[in-house]
């Protein structure tokens, strides 16, 4: 959730975030990653209007030289004129994917359609690929060799040594990709039935020479302490994590948005709770952003690699900058950022991504290959599933958890390194909250303190729009392991007038919870802008900041 995700923010406004460049393999260089602009030629995308209103539809069927104002009609009528042919729906989202004869414009296309006042948006089929990682020659190693330093580093090792692994109800973590090897030797027991939106009839099964959807499964929930592979992130029982394969990019790692819009609502109605996109590209796209939020409402968490074009313009990349998605930035062996991974104001996160040089520095997984079912591969694709794979733990352990809990636990439980150890406001854009810690996000160990001054240790995002529909957040700022009874928030006007009070028993409270305010006064009205000061009281202790409400 990036209103979530503006919690960096905490007394600046956002920055203008520019489209630029294309994607590219952080070692090789560009290699056809999709840039602005860039979709499926002879395809558009189309979401049409509902409740328009009986004079609209009038105007409408005079406008086609109609009489019968049906919105079906209309809608035929318009897609007729156009020369437009229906090839796919995906019902959740209401979107319809339209092909049309390759010798027009798509912008002709796309003009005519925008005209109507039947059509709420249309947009093209835009492309996206998976960041494609380095691949360093296969090697079947084990987690007891030693060749898996990230999962010391997100003390994961830590985790099954103090037997923190959570078991019962089942957690599905959803890898749209280019699919995951079916019969890997340390993926077998993990994997539930997917979907397969590339082969006709297919079962999810990983096609790609790069292996690169089997690499991602691998790093979020390959086996543990099964005596064979490597270690996954999620070391939970087997039977409290799952893999669930959904095949939406091809053997080359290329899909595109409507593929990847329709795999992501399959997902979410099949019970994925934890979904991983290790894929982008360089537009925003209407169709994708509403398939996130529907991921959202139907309580799953979002993880999306931050993109690996660091050194190739840096571009905004998407999904990772939409609202309520986590964004992983790559950091290396010391902790630091890789240099290829991409740096932005919408980065929550870093995780484990390797970098160049030996392959002791690169993040070993499971592979596709016939050679060998071990690899080497660096990327932001390598940190994002092991965010996944550490929300899937936190899902196992309260399955009640929402998104925006999940969330909330891994940025405060985030382990400061790099260029964060000298950054007093405990985020950047280079590796968001830090460093993601298995271990202390199981046991609510958060990294925040209060400031000095008294104040929380912040509040988000700030200023705060009502109008987007989106909550703004204060964050109680409990030490580990400290209990209350009572929390309080008091909201007043400048005046000093109490606006809203918010109360939480403090059986509810732990480190990093947080409490939400809608940008309502206590009678449900919406408030004016201005500046609001609050008061967050910890029994006899109390905190103060500012709210800037902005519409």
């Amino acid at each position: 959730m990036k209103s979530y995700k503006n919690l960096a923010r905490l007394t600046s406004w956002l920055l203008v975030m520019a489209l630029l460049g294309l994607f590219a393999n952080p070692v090789q260089g560009r290699n056809g990653l999709p840039g602005a602009g860039e979709a499926k030629p002879g395809e558009v995308l189309v979401k049409f209007r509902s409740g328009i209103s009986q004079a609209t539809l009038e105007q409408e069927a005079e406008r086609m030289g109609l009489k019968d104002a049906q919105p079906e009609v209309l809608r035929s009528a318009l897609l007729a004129q156009e020369g437009l042919d229906f090839s796919g729906r995906i019902e959740p989202l209401g979107i319809q994917r339209l092909t049309f004869n390759t010798g027009r414009t798509p912008d002709k296309v796309l003009r005519a359609l925008r005209a109507s006042q039947l059509v709420e948006y249309a947009e093209p089929n835009y492309q996206r690929a998976a960041y494609t990682p380095l691949i360093n020659g296969p090697d079947d190693a084990y987690y007891q060799s030693g060749d898996q330093w990230w999962v010391e580093a997100i003390a994961a090792d830590k985790t099954v040594a103090e037997s923190l692994l959570p078991s019962g109800a089942e957690v599905v973590i959803a890898v749209l990709d280019t699919g995951i090897r079916l019969n890997h030797e340390d993926l077998a027991g993990r994997l539930v039935p997917g979907r397969d939106y590339i082969n006709s009839g297919g079962q999810g099964n990983d096609d790609s020479d790069q292996g690169h959807g089997t690499l991602v499964a691998g790093i979020a929930a390959a086996q543990t302490n099964n005596g064979i592979g490597v270690a996954g992130t999620a070391v939970a029982d087997i039977n409290a994590v799952k893999l669930m394969p959904v095949k939406v990019l091809d053997a080359e790692g290329q899909g595109y948005d409507f593929t990847i819009a329709a795999g992501i609502t399959w997902a979410v109605d099949h019970g994925a709770r934890v979904i991983n996109l290790s894929l982008g590209g360089a537009d925003a796209g209407i169709v994708l952003k509403d398939a996130v939020l529907y991921a959202y409402q139907g309580g799953c968490v979002v993880v999306a690699a931050a993109g690996n074009e660091a050194l190739e313009g840096n571009p905004v990349c998407y999904p990772a900058a939409y609202d309520h998605v986590i964004s992983v930035a790559a950091c290396n062996y010391s902790g630091s950022r890789a240099g290829y991974s991409v740096y932005n104001q919408y980065v929550d996160v870093a995780a484990p991504g390797g970098d160049e040089g030996p392959a002791s520095e690169k993040i070993l997984s499971t592979f596709n290959s016939s050679a060998s079912s071990y690899a080497y591969a660096i990327g932001t694709s390598m940190a994002c599933p092991i965010v996944s794979g550490v929300a899937a733990m936190l899902l196992a352990q309260d399955s009640n958890r929402t998104p925006d809990e999940v969330e909330n636990l891994i940025v405060t439980t985030a382990e400061k390194t790099g260029s964060l150890l000298n950054d007093t406001d405990g985020w950047n854009q280079y590796l968001g909250w830090g460093r993601a810690n298995l271990y202390q996000a199981l046991t609510r160990n958060t990294t925040f303190t209060p400031q000095k001054s008294g104040r929380p240790a912040y509040n988000y995002p700030n200023p705060y729009n009502p109008n987007t529909g989106e909550l703004t957040y204060i964050v109680i700022p409990l030490e580990p392991g400290q209990t209350v009874s009572r929390v309080r928030l008091c909201i007043y006007d400048a005046m000093g007038r109490l606006v809203r009070k918010i109360e939480m028993p403090g059986s509810e409270a732990w480190p990093g919870k947080i409490i939400a305010w809608d940008g309502k006064n206590g009678n449900g009205t919406g408030v004016a802008n201005g500046v609001y000061p609050f008061t967050l009281e910890l029994d006899e202790k109390r905190y103060r900041n500012k709210i800037a409400v902005l519409r």
